[in-house]
């Protein structure tokens, strides 16, 4: 475990799996063209981009109390492959464009240990399956209808380039809301057991 930076009594809260630099740049770089084609999203920055497994909204809880809940499940999760999909999008009065993530089974499993472990420290349970995918772009603004048509657009646009990475380890973040956009601060790093790792 590593971190923290100072602790406010208020913090939204996330948990996540990083996205390797590199992989940020690579991402990044293979999306030059939907970020022309769909120049009115507001795009986020590569630093930015991860996989988020689950959103604890406003809390008060201790950091260092939510990593130990992750502990137990870290140390029996091996490193986990991952591999880009399809673009997508969620829209409504505001539109999410993501790109989606394979749903590998240790994936899925993991995401449910960590809903089960947040819901016995006291945190609401997740009441949507989980679809794996990193957000690259958040806009609001507009009309539910214009918003439903990019939407069919961003689902149609082609990506040809499959990202393959590796996550090893859970990220606890904290979301700071500012005018500009969103500020992410790592508050907790847990890692996965290695391969050379016995189980206790």
């Amino acid at each position: 475990m590593i971190s923290v930076m100072s602790q406010n009594p208020n913090r939204r809260l996330f948990i996540a799996l990083p996205v390797p630099h590199e992989i940020q740049c690579s991402m990044h770089e293979a999306l030059t063209m939907v970020r022309e084609k769909f120049s009115d999203l507001r795009f986020e920055p590569p630093e930015k981009l991860h996989l988020t497994i689950k959103f604890l909204g406003w809390t008060d809880k201790n950091a260092s109390d939510i990593a130990e809940k992750l502990m137990p499940i870290a140390r029996r999760t091996p490193i986990i492959p991952l591999q880009t999909t399809t673009l997508g999008a969620f829209a409504g009065t505001r539109i999410v464009a993501f790109i989606g993530l394979q749903p590998y089974q240790p994936l899925i499993e993991l995401a449910v240990k960590i809903d089960d472990a947040m819901v016995s420290a006291g945190f609401q349970e997740e009441s949507r399956s989980f679809h794996p995918h990193i957000t690259l772009a958040r806009r609001t603004g507009k009309t539910y209808a214009h918003w439903r048509e990019t939407a069919r657009q961003i689902k149609k646009f082609p990506v040809t380039d499959t990202i393959r990475f590796s996550a090893d380890r859970l990220v606890l973040m904290e979301s700071t809301l500012k005018q500009t956009g969103s500020v992410y601060h790592t508050r907790k790093i847990i890692r996965f057991r290695t391969n050379n790792e016995r189980l206790a």
